[in-house]
C-alpha cells in the first residue's frame, strides 16, 4: 500500500568476477518470480557478455553510451529480452549505467 523508496548510495557496486569493467549494484529482489531490480555500470572499453537467459529483462540506459548490434546505446534508450532468447553483446564506447528489472516467467522462480 506503500511506496518503495530504494536509496542506491547505500549499496555498493560488485565488480564481477567473470567480465572485467562490469559492476552490478543489487538493489532488491521482492518476491521469488520478481521484480529483482539492479543498476548495471560498465566501464570504457567493457562489454556485457553476450548470452540468454530464463528471464523477462528490461533495461534502461541513464548516463552514457555504447553499442548494441549495430545500433547506438544512449540515455533514454530501453531494450527488452524475453526469456530463453538470446541477447548480443552490449559495447561500451564511454561509461555506461543502466537500470535492469527481471521478472521471472509466470509460474516459475526467478532464475539466478
Amino acid at each position: 500500500h506503500y511506496p518503495v523508496l530504494l536509496r542506491s548510495s547505500n549499496f555498493d557496486w560488485l565488480e564481477s568476477p567473470a567480465d572485467r569493467g562490469v559492476w552490478t549494484k543489487p538493489l532488491a529482489t521482492f518476491n521469488a518470480s520478481g521484480p529483482r531490480v539492479e543498476l548495471i555500470k560498465l566501464e570504457r572499453g567493457a562489454s556485457l557478455p553476450a548470452g540468454r537467459g530464463d528471464n523477462h529483462r528490461l533495461m534502461v540506459v541513464y548516463a552514457g553510451r555504447g553499442r548494441y548490434e549495430d545500433q547506438e546505446v544512449v540515455e533514454g534508450a530501453l531494450m527488452y529480452r524475453p526469456p530463453a532468447v538470446g541477447a548480443s553483446a552490449i559495447e561500451c564506447d564511454e561509461e555506461l549505467s543502466m537500470l535492469s528489472v527481471e521478472v521471472a516467467v509466470r509460474g516459475q522462480p526467478l532464475a539466478a
